[in-house]
């Protein structure tokens, strides 16, 4: 039978954990050589929006996998986190203003709702600052309609105290420990349910965890504007987008005899200094996006960056840090 222009006789379908521990093989050279060995029993936690699923494997001396454990997992993804963000404005704006934001006002509710799923993914542990959500002012005025009352005064009703502070008439700025709570219920029977497993007699062997979540990063890539003996005339420009990592960034600058680096870490490489870059801080990570050009031919590096939102330009000096 061949469904969808494939052959089943060369399609075989697996389970989403089991597929996750599979992946591993193709990860950087540090956890691959982690689960190399054979007779070596790892944890695969592939951590998505709905669910975490855990797969837990044995490499085989024939470098095929062994399932010692059944999959398994529980409703501990993201989306739980965005429910409790969802309770968390509710309380704060009115169960029937959140109602009307999204029966009435659905393109704000929208934007309500990715703005959050793109800052949460910036916000980790060592957090401490106020973390900035933009809810609209479409938000704020249907919490004034329905409730009665300025949203200042229902902040400070609600015994929020310092914790939330309105910032601008669309924006709340919201204490690190109300953030952190809203992760704390699915990352807790995430952390139970694993310690549960690894007390069972037959996983005692497990000594590595494998956390599939987030964006696959390279660290150290070597980015190139412009390779070795390539001509470059006077004046000549090169412009990459890029969208920062945090609001006060440092980027290092590196050049290199090779012609094809691939990490600053390569042999060659030589460290010049760095570009020190901050961004205004009432606007989101993810709207922040900047275009970097380096412009070479002069006797001195110079480099500009360029908000796109804002059209804010920078000229920066580069930092030697020999």
């Amino acid at each position: 039978m061949i469904q969808a222009g494939l052959d089943e006789t060369r399609v075989a379908l697996a389970l989403e954990p089991e597929a996750a521990s599979i992946w591993c093989d193709t990860l950087d050279a540090d956890t691959r050589a982690a689960l190399a060995g054979t007779g070596t029993q790892y944890m695969v936690i592939d951590v998505g929006g709905g669910t975490a699923d855990i797969s837990i494997h044995e490499k085989k001396q024939d470098g095929t996998l062994k399932e010692i454990h059944q999959p398994s997992g529980g409703p501990w993804g993201g989306i739980y986190v965005d429910a409790n963000y969802l309770k968390f404005l509710e309380h704060v704006f009115g169960e029937k203003a959140i109602t009307a934001l999204k029966t009435e006002e659905m393109t704000d509710y929208f934007d309500v709702i990715r703005e959050f799923e793109t800052k949460k993914r910036t916000f980790t542990k060592q957090t401490k600052g106020k973390f900035m959500f933009k809810i609209s002012a479409t938000t704020r005025k249907l919490s004034e309609k329905f409730t009665g009352q300025n949203l200042e005064q229902r902040i400070g009703s609600l015994g929020y105290g310092d914790s939330v502070v309105v910032k601008g008439g669309d924006k709340l700025r919201v204490d690190p420990d109300i953030v952190r709570a809203w992760f704390d219920g699915p990352i807790n029977n995430l952390v139970d349910h694993v310690k549960s497993l690894l007390k069972e007699p037959k996983l005692r062997a497990v000594q590595t965890i494998v956390l599939v979540d987030g964006k696959f990063w390279v660290s150290n890539g070597f980015d190139v504007f412009v390779r070795v003996n390539e001509n470059v005339p006077i004046d000549h420009q090169i412009t990459k987008e890029y969208i920062p990592t945090g609001y006060k960034t440092r980027t290092t600058v590196y050049r290199t005899a090779s012609e094809n680096p691939v990490y600053v870490t390569d042999p060659g490489c030589e460290l010049l200094g760095e570009l020190v870059t901050e961004f205004p801080l009432d606007i989101p990570l993810s709207e922040l996006g900047t275009d970097t050009t380096f412009m070479f031919g002069g006797t001195e590096l110079v480099v500009k960056t360029r908000v796109r939102k804002t059209g804010e330009e920078q000229i920066l000096k580069l930092n030697c840090l020999k």
